[in-house]
């Protein structure tokens, strides 16, 4: 859940500064794929968004346990 808060997040933050009809001719997405592994015993789920993108100190912290902004990306901005 906390990924596709975060893809609503983005593009609610791509929004700001954008004009009504601009956002209606170039519409945000969030795209949820989903797949099997090979194996049958595992399932793959890609979240992506049509947001701006994290910044790198974003990604570096992003699965490291210990860190307290770990719960939100948004936070990180």
């Amino acid at each position: 859940m906390n990924l596709l808060s975060n893809a609503i997040d983005a593009i609610e933050d791509d929004n700001q500064g954008r004009s009504f009809a601009d956002i209606k001719a170039n519409l945000n997405q969030i795209a949820i794929h989903t797949a099997t592994m090979e194996d049958r015993q595992q399932v793959v789920i890609q979240i992506q968004d049509s947001g701006v993108g994290m910044f790198d100190e974003v990604k570096r912290k992003m699965f490291d346990i210990c860190s307290p902004r770990r719960r939100s990306v948004k936070e990180l901005d």
